[in-house]
């Protein structure tokens, strides 16, 4: 059967602004064009043998959340590389310095891992909010902080690069 896990992903902005939503538009223009993310885009999109996630990406509320339950989780596998390299994007961004020396984005993530042990718990939280977004045991909750809400017809939120590009500064 092999070792399972317990997996969260939650990235959002700071706080839901017109401002923001560019940054957050150009941060999904930037993911989408990313070839390392392309099998994250296919969670986000519910395409097959990738809709066992659950939530997805709300744009309205400028946030994200996923989740994965009991699933085999391991460094080796390409989509779980292909979520490391969304994770590793979004840090950049977050991380990068503005004009006066600010983070470029004001971006959180809260990425949660708990294994089958008590023990095996990771997490890797970057940005002003992060703290807010989840914490971790020997498994996970998901703060108050996170705004995702399911859309009422459940389904992906597909992503069209074009109109990110028109309503974000491209």
């Amino acid at each position: 059967m092999g070792y399972r896990s317990e997996v969260c992903l939650i990235v959002q902005t700071d706080e839901v602004t017109p401002d923001n939503a560019k940054v957050w538009n150009m941060l999904w223009a930037e993911v989408k064009n990313c070839p390392e993310c392309a099998l994250f885009m296919k969670y986000i999109n519910k395409e097959d043998n990738y809709d066992y996630v659950t939530g997805g990406l709300d744009m309205n509320n400028q946030c994200l959340r996923l989740e994965w339950s009991d699933v085999k989780w391991y460094e080796t596998f390409d989509n779980v590389q292909s979520v490391d390299a969304f994770v590793n994007l979004v840090s950049e961004y977050i991380n990068e310095e503005g004009e006066e020396g600010d983070n470029k984005a004001p971006i959180s993530l809260c990425y949660m891992q708990s294994g089958e042990n008590d023990d095996d718990v990771s997490i890797r939280a970057e940005g002003e909010t992060c703290h807010e977004l989840g914490y971790l045991y020997s498994g996970y909750e998901i703060a108050d902080g996170a705004r995702y809400e399911p859309p009422e017809n459940c389904g992906a939120t597909k992503i069209d690069v074009e109109t990110l590009r028109q309503e974000s500064l491209f």
